[in-house]
């Protein structure tokens, strides 16, 4: 596990909220609670990259904490840039040290899902490009131990150059998607099937 107060830190005021935004290289914490939900939206850290906050509500504790371990995995998996996901860059705390969010690397894909950017003029090629992606995407996650569980068109962007990128490990299920085998690598398959039909595949 590792150690928060050794991680370094990075603060950034906030004059909207208040509070203190704290960017750490720590991926997991034990002690986490969330803060009144808000809708998630772009941070600028002071290297001048752009990074994604996902904030979370206090009810979402166990979601964050699964989340948490998710991107912990993918950091030791050290798949590198062939899986199209986002990273963990650090937490995002109040002065308490309560925990009320995560830092994410930013997708440049101006919010747009596969479940909206399949449409009847998309072209054959672009739904094979994505169908191929999502089997490769799911396909390096089990081979990294991760099983994905709340999976849908919805949990996956598609950014700027049509590229296919999955998000949302906070677990979860989606009636329709995922039969009872939810929280599986064959549920994660069943789910890939009907997400590579939806493309038109």
């Amino acid at each position: 596990m590792t150690n928060l107060d050794s991680a370094f830190l990075l603060v950034m005021k906030s004059a909207r909220r208040g509070c203190i935004f704290v960017y750490q290289n720590s991926i997991y914490q034990n002690h986490v609670l969330g803060a009144s939900s808000q809708t998630p939206g772009k941070d600028f850290p002071k290297d001048g990259s752009v990074a994604f906050i996902k904030l979370m509500r206090l009810e979402d504790s166990q979601s964050l904490r699964d989340e948490l371990e998710v991107y912990k995995m993918l950091a030791e998996a050290q798949l590198g840039n062939t899986l199209r996901a986002p990273r963990l860059l650090g937490l995002v705390r109040d002065e308490s040290g309560w925990v009320f969010g995560l830092l994410l690397t930013y997708i440049h894909c101006k919010s747009v899902t596969l479940s909206h950017a399949v449409k009847p003029g998309t072209s054959s090629p672009l739904r094979q490009k994505w169908a191929v992606q999502l089997r490769s995407i799911i396909y390096q996650l089990h081979k990294a131990g991760l099983v994905w569980e709340d999976a849908k068109p919805e949990d996956f962007l598609i950014d700027m150059n049509q590229d296919a990128w999955i998000v949302d490990f906070g677990g979860g299920y989606t009636e329709g998607w995922v039969p009872k085998l939810a929280g599986t690598m064959e549920g994660d398959q069943h789910a890939l099937e009907k997400m590579v039909g939806f493309t038109g595949i």
